[in-house]
């Protein structure tokens, strides 16, 4: 009796329609991963508002500050003791108990640590400083030059509509740690707010192509070259939480919300439409 077997052609039939199909499934579980990640990190932000919740309930109100300077129990130091800071990712570490989740899932994690403390400060999530901690003073010395001012949150007139934390870039991503603009300081913790030239705390540099995209994000969109920091990673959208501790995924444009910011738009060319849809803070 003839053996049975397959012949060549069968079997390269069989070969093409098996790479058909994988060519058809693996976007579809590449997709898949990244909507996981993208849960994962807002779940990440959910917790980390909870947390500043937390912290401003044992704070009389009071939000955290984005960056403590002098505070001798913190776990960095810069030069001496006295330059000891605390990032406000450091100030919640005790409330979330879990420096992990300031790592975005979405991106490739920080090298170099691996605790809770290494994490906060580290963060790849940063804070709406211009609303929570804004910079009343430049006035002090170094780095106590630039003084910040934590408000109440029963001061917000809108909290449900105001930014409280935001997916930031990596420090991968960035060429300098800290830097300054102008007599201000820019730092690895905060996020930036889209038009921040006409509201009432001092502030770095608005959305859109200028300094940013050039100096420290070296034209990186997905990252925050154009968004102030303000990553865009969720297929061009940005995951953000609100100081009544909800979260949402965001098209930049609905981030920038009352004012003219589009993706082409020049930083010195952004104003104020609409400052009763402007979800960075109170506007004065």
């Amino acid at each position: 009796m003839g053996r049975k077997a397959f012949t060549l052609i069968e079997l390269l039939v069989v070969i093409a329609i098996i790479a058909i199909l994988a060519a058809i499934l693996f976007p579809v579980f590449a997709q898949a991963k990244a909507a996981a990640k993208a849960t994962a990190s807002v779940s990440n932000e959910k917790q980390q508002s909870l947390a500043v919740l937390m912290y401003s309930a044992d704070a009389d109100d009071m939000a955290p500050v984005d960056c403590i300077w002098g505070q001798h129990d913190a776990l960095y130091w810069y030069g001496s003791w006295s330059s000891a800071f605390s990032p406000w990712s450091y100030e919640i570490l005790p409330y979330t108990k879990n420096g992990g989740i300031l790592e975005d899932p979405q991106t490739t994690p920080n090298p170099g640590g691996s605790d809770s403390g290494w994490y906060s400060y580290n963060p790849e999530y940063g804070y709406n400083y211009t609303a929570l901690s804004p910079i009343t003073s430049t006035s002090g010395t170094g780095p106590n030059k630039w003084v910040r001012t934590p408000v109440s949150f029963t001061s917000l007139s809108r909290p449900s509509e105001t930014v409280m934390v935001s997916a930031h870039s990596t420090a991968q991503e960035n060429s300098e740690y800290w830097w300054g603009a102008g007599t201000l300081l820019a730092s690895p913790y905060t996020v930036e707010a889209p038009e921040c030239y006409s509201i009432n705390p001092l502030c770095i540099d608005n959305w859109g192509s200028g300094w940013w995209e050039s100096t420290p994000m070296q034209g990186n969109r997905i990252a925050g070259a154009y968004t102030g920091w303000n990553s865009i990673r969720k297929a061009g959208d940005g995951i953000v939480s609100f100081c009544d501790g909800h979260v949402k995924v965001m098209p930049p444009g609905a981030m920038a919300a009352g004012t003219n910011w589009n993706p082409n738009i020049a930083d010195s060319a952004v104003v104020f439409t609409n400052t009763n849809q402007y979800l960075w803070g109170n506007v004065n």
